[in-house]
This record gives C-alpha cells, sequence and structure tokens, in this order.
C-alpha cells in the first residue's frame, strides 16, 4: 500500500513540474500545458527569461523576413514570366530586357535565401523555447523542496520514510 503510494506521489509531482513547458510542433504551433496558443502569450510567458525572449523575437523576426523575401521573389519571377508570355510591350517584340531577366533571377535568389532565413528563424524559435523549459527546470529544482524516500527502522521494525 505505501509502495503504491509513494509511486502515485512520484508521479503527480514529476507531471506537475512538467506541465509548465512550453512545447514547439513541426507545424509551427506553440504549446503551453497542452494548448495551442498565440505568439504574443508566449512572450507574456517569456518575459521573466530575457534571454530566451530575445531569442524568440530574433526568431519571429526572421520567419517574417522569409515570408516577405519570399513574396518578392515571386514578383520577380511573376514579373519574369508576364514579359515571356506577353513580351516587353512592344508591338511584336518578344526580347527580353536586361531589367526583367534581372528580376527573375533576383526573384530565385530571393526565394532560395528564404528557405535558409527561415530555417534559421525556426531553429532560434526551438532553441528559445528549450532554453525557456531548461530555465523552468531549473527553478522548479530549487523552488521545491527535495523529496527523499528512506527505509529506516525503529522499535516498531523496518519501514519506508518520505521526507519533503
Amino acid at each position: 500500500m505505501k509502495q503504491k503510494l509513494i509511486i502515485l506521489i512520484t508521479v503527480a509531482i514529476s507531471s506537475f513540474l512538467s506541465s509548465q513547458q512550453l512545447e514547439y510542433q513541426k507545424s509551427n504551433k506553440i504549446l503551453f500545458e497542452g494548448n495551442k496558443i498565440s505568439k504574443d502569450k508566449v512572450e507574456e510567458i517569456m518575459a521573466q527569461n530575457t534571454e530566451a525572449l530575445s531569442l524568440f523575437k530574433a526568431g519571429r523576426t526572421n520567419r517574417t523576413a522569409s515570408v516577405l523575401m519570399a513574396f518578392a521573389g515571386g514578383f520577380g519571377i511573376g514579373y519574369l514570366g508576364s514579359s515571356l508570355y506577353y513580351g516587353n510591350g512592344t508591338s511584336g517584340s518578344n526580347s527580353q530586357v536586361p531589367g526583367q531577366i534581372i528580376a527573375g533571377v533576383g526573384g530565385v535568389g530571393l526565394i532560395i535565401g528564404a528557405f535558409f532565413v527561415q530555417s534559421s528563424g525556426n531553429k532560434k524559435l526551438k532553441k528559445a523555447i528549450n532554453l525557456y523549459n531548461a530555465k523552468q527546470a531549473f527553478n522548479n529544482e530549487t523552488d521545491y523542496p527535495k523529496t527523499e524516500l528512506q527505509v529506516v527502522s525503529n522499535q516498531n521494525g523496518l519501514g519506508l520514510r518520505l521526507s519533503f
């Protein structure tokens, strides 16, 4: 009976300590206590941990920059494609102006660069969440008293003592 009680207490304490963790999923969802939360809520939660918060903000900035780069790259490729299809505006001519070719090549370069910038942003977001979780685990260890399970003997016989 005592062994079952000790196991139950240990499981309850470990689940309580791990429930305050943030979790980053591949679909760019951030979960807190099992529920999806907004990026602004994550910033509120990370407010006490300035290093994790700055990494999180840098990751969000990188991801936003990658979206803008990809959009601009798509515009450049679309501009080149439309000039190939419709010509450059002069009647009967299908020759390319160097600016249109540069726009298309630049568009491809921007899209490729956007992949790398977004990857960097994702890594920073994951690192920020891992840093926050590590700090939370450290705080939980120092904030809560340590528990000890000891085998003791006295005039009544052998027993287990759980110390908090």
